[in-house]
């Protein structure tokens, strides 16, 4: 396919984030990873590269441009008229910041088969459309519904989905928009609106047209041939300096993407924004491992994602997939059932031999005890559903877990969920400073008033109105007359045990 851009260099981000990155496109690409990876910001660098790449060719002679959509809609937007001015819709920018509405109307006013195509998609889908009326030197637009007797309404009594479904439309339908960069297509759009929208612009890169996308959204990314998608991952790392770009066609990540095809569906696609991930054979054991956590029998963080690969035959090709994206991935597979070669754990549990290099040859317990290290487990039961001498259905989980031995897979859980906690937890500037300001608070009462157990427990009360949220404990340890706790997260208590005598003597710290 004939596209405007074949290849961008990421440069100039701040703090030279990704600089000299080389990204390949395609038709539809597909920028996606964590907060703060610097995925819009590189959004901006390709579609400059872009335009310069339409000037380049001349385009821009016939009325060619490209075009970035900021993930924020101006207000303006919103308004009823704007005076037309005296440029095409093409010449006027929306990085510039504060003209999207007058682009948009413009848009519909100088191009009628880009009014025909919105219209018709609003229409079908929900049943309304906008209305693009010319009034002296202005335009204005309403929007209008199908029912009789129902008059044109303002755009701004209009949804905030369909404002940005309308905006979005007209570019991607627009005949000489040669690309376009959306910054998270998916806001306030209906999943049904995204689902047509990824339609629709599939659709248009038969015309030669180009689309980058930054989302965060699961539902936006399509799974396609690599003639067609790009797939560019920003993995955040711990520092800004580890922090780098994955494209999926040159770590030959596409084979397997196309390989598993419709089992990347919305939900296991979720967990590529996961920092960690348990994978699973398949719905009964993703069932029964959230069960115990749900009982108090393992607990596991936000950080880690459990997804089931739809069974044992694809789940080294979902670790893999994980593997290349240098993501943190775990496997739970159940033991086979015999050992003869057909069986399809044991392929499984050869595949993952072959990746680390252990022998085949070795038996299956040597092959489970060296599997162990790199973070590939397999179970001590032949199905998640038997517990010892007995067999369950999912269906009567609820009922019977109480009832079971599920020692097994308590422990067979654990290992798989074992994280790594940071070493050192530090006291933050901040945290220290208002600890320091409450202890010179309760110091300068104290020694006011004699520091008596009746003083401090007066403290208590007044501290505990004054912040609710802190947990004051008298006596708590000795020659530390008095100790405060606030909980910061699930995971980090903050603390200041007070000494009797000096401030120097307090110790402030994190648990």
């Amino acid at each position: 396919m004939d596209i405007v851009l074949n290849q961008a260099t990421i440069k100039g981000l701040p703090r030279g984030l990704h600089e000299g990155t080389v990204v390949d496109l395609k038709p539809i690409n597909y920028l996606f990873g964590a907060n703060g990876s610097g995925k819009s910001l590189s959004l901006r660098c390709i579609t400059n590269q872009a335009k310069n790449k339409i000037r380049e060719k001349d385009l821009t002679k016939l009325g060619y441009f490209a075009q970035y959509i900021t993930a924020t809609p101006q207000q303006n937007f919103y308004q009823d008229q704007f005076q037309i001015l005296d440029r095409k819709a093409s010449d006027i920018d929306l990085e510039s910041g504060d003209i999207q509405g007058q682009v948009f109307y413009q848009h519909l006013e100088e191009y009628p088969e880009v009014t025909i195509k919105v219209r018709d998609a609003l229409q079908k889908y929900l049943g309304r459309y906008p209305n693009v009326v010319r009034r002296g030197i202005y335009i204005a637009m309403n929007f209008l519904r199908e029912e009789e007797g129902v008059p044109g309404y303002s755009p701004q009594q209009e949804s905030d989905g369909l404002k940005r479904l309308s905006l979005l439309l007209s570019y991607i339908y627009h005949p000489k928009c040669k690309f376009l960069a959306i910054d998270e297509p998916e806001l306030f759009l209906h999943p049904d609106m995204v689902a047509f929208l990824l339609d629709e612009i599939l659709a248009e890169i038969k015309n030669g047209k180009q689309f980058a996308l930054v989302t965060h959204s699961p539902e936006i990314i399509k799974i396609g041939s690599g003639e067609i998608y790009s797939y560019i991952y920003f993995n955040l790392k711990n520092t800004l300096a580890e922090t780098h770009i994955i494209q999926a066609s040159k770590v030959e990540a596409m084979p397997i993407i196309e390989a598993l095809g419709y089992l990347l569906d919305v939900n296991r696609r979720a967990f590529l924004y996961a920092p960690i991930t348990i994978f699973v054979e398949g719905l009964h054991d993703e069932v029964i491992y959230n069960k115990l956590k749900e009982i108090g029998k393992v607990t596991w963080n936000r950080r880690i994602f459990m997804v089931n690969t739809g069974g044992i035959s694809s789940m080294f090709n979902f670790w893999k997939l994980w593997n290349l994206f240098d993501k943190d991935s775990r496997v739970i597979m159940d033991n086979p059932a015999n050992n003869k070669e057909k069986d399809s754990v044991l392929v499984s549990i050869n595949d993952f031999c072959k990746e680390f290099k252990i022998d085949e040859n070795l038996s299956l317990e040597e092959k489970i005890k060296l599997l162990e290290v790199h973070k590939i487990f397999v179970a001590p039961y032949p199905d998640v559903l038997h517990f010892g001498d007995k067999c369950i259905e999912a269906r009567d989980c609820d009922g019977a877990i109480n009832n079971l031995d599920y020692s097994l897979h308590v422990s067979t859980l654990q290992k798989a969920l074992k994280v790594e906690e940071p070493k050192v937890k530090q006291l933050r500037k901040e945290e220290k400073e208002w600890l320091f300001s409450l202890a010179q608070e309760i110091f300068k009462e104290s020694l006011d008033n004699g520091g008596t157990n009746e003083i401090y427990t007066k403290i208590k009360n007044n501290l505990e109105q004054k912040h609710p949220n802190i947990q004051i404990e008298i006596n708590s340890a000795e020659g530390y007359p008095m100790s405060i706790y606030f909980q910061v997260s699930k995971n980090r208590k903050i603390f200041i045990k007070l000494a009797k005598e000096t401030m120097e003597k307090s110790l402030f710290g994190v648990e």
